[in-house]
């Protein structure tokens, strides 16, 4: 199989790591291709993949290296869930050894208190101005929680699941992409638009070379991260 439309880059930012000698990553990346229905925000939390999301996923699985034990962990929302085991399948397609997906909390979108107000406000706003004003503290903290604080706590999340494996290997943690916003401002520090645009299968990797702990994606070079205390 060729390299996959979706997550192209993350497999890429992968490899030259593994190609450095890292040999101990964590990557953060968002669900792949899903459903839609702007007509009943209720349905929000239940929407699944499509079949063109699941392919995606899959494919993205063949492209891991196989050489690395690759353990899974998810946002608990379903297309998080399909995800992660529509990547352990092509995985395994290739005889890589995995651990099934374990459910994080930390992935998923625990920040928001108020979701149909938090929805509305989102639409209203636009994704750009509405994480701006999140970001700025002018988002009420009845709504959304700190961000920093948000970002630092799906960071330590990572370095608590790596480190709690003292062999090589790779662990996928699949999440959303408000997540993914909060770690590119946060840990990436990219320029607004970069920070609320992140395509399906799109993922930051964090990774340790001796103590210091690094983050990057295909977009930036690595970034130290001072590892929060939380």
């Amino acid at each position: 199989m060729g390299q996959p439309a979706f997550g192209k880059e993350t497999i890429e930012v992968i490899n030259k790591l593994i190609n450095k000698g890292v040999t101990r990553l964590s990557v953060l990346m968002r669900h792949s291709a899903r459903h839609y229905d702007k007509e009943h925000p209720e349905r929000e939390p239940f929407l699944w993949l499509t079949e063109e999301g699941k392919k995606a996923a899959y494919d993205f699985g063949t492209q891991l290296p196989a050489k690395l034990k690759t353990r899974f962990f998810s946002s608990v929302l379903g297309r998080c869930v399909e995800t992660a085991y529509s990547i352990d399948k092509g995985f395994c397609r290739q005889n890589g050894e995995t651990v099934s997906n374990i459910i994080e909390p930390d992935f998923s979108p625990f920040f928001v208190k108020d979701p149909y107000k938090v929805f509305q406000l989102s639409e209203e706003l636009g994704t750009e101005k509405f994480f701006g004003d999140w970001f700025d503290g002018k988002i009420s903290d009845k709504l959304m929680d700190n961000p920093r604080q948000t970002a630092e706590k799906m960071i330590n999340r990572l370095i608590v699941n790596q480190r709690s494996h003292s062999e090589p290997g790779i662990d996928i943690a699949v999440s959303h992409d408000w997540n993914l916003y909060l770690i590119k401002e946060y840990f990436l520090k990219l320029d607004p638009h970069e920070v609320t645009t992140v395509n399906y299968l799109e993922g930051t990797v964090l990774y340790f070379e001796n103590s210091d702990c690094f983050i990057t994606n295909h977009q930036t070079e690595p970034q130290r991260v001072e590892i929060p205390v939380l």
